[in-house]
């Protein structure tokens, strides 16, 4: 099952914050925010066949990079702080797996040249 597309939701800047899911994280990272931006970026991450390294390769050609690299090292620190950075897609299907229009959303906000707002 996947999300149905929501324009209110297509509208949000990136640092709109998203519930995280109820899952069992380390202790202490009740707080962390999570929000729509690092919900884009990890299904970047998955289309760049699952490669910090190769999103990193990716970000360094697009506009503004600076800030988006940012973004990636932020969303790397609190993967690390809930147990998710190896494998990050597995807080996406607590949302239900992302769909096509979504996967497109995500594109459309990291490429996009007037998204300069992250956290």
């Amino acid at each position: 099952m996947s999300i149905q597309y929501n324009p209110m939701i297509a509208a949000l800047p990136s640092q709109n914050l998203l519930p995280l899911p109820l899952l069992p994280f380390k202790s202490g990272t009740e707080g962390l925010p999570f929000n729509i931006g690092d919900y884009w970026l990890i299904i970047i991450y998955c289309c760049t066949l699952r490669s910090w390294k190769l999103l990193r390769e990716v970000t360094k050609h697009i506009r503004f990079s600076p800030c988006k690299l940012h973004h990636i090292n932020e969303l790397e620190r609190k993967l690390k702080v809930l147990g998710y950075y190896t494998y990050p897609e597995k807080l996406l299907k607590h949302y239900g797996y992302p769909s096509d229009i979504e996967v497109l959303q995500a594109i459309n906000w990291f490429f996009d040249s007037d998204s300069v707002s992250y956290n």
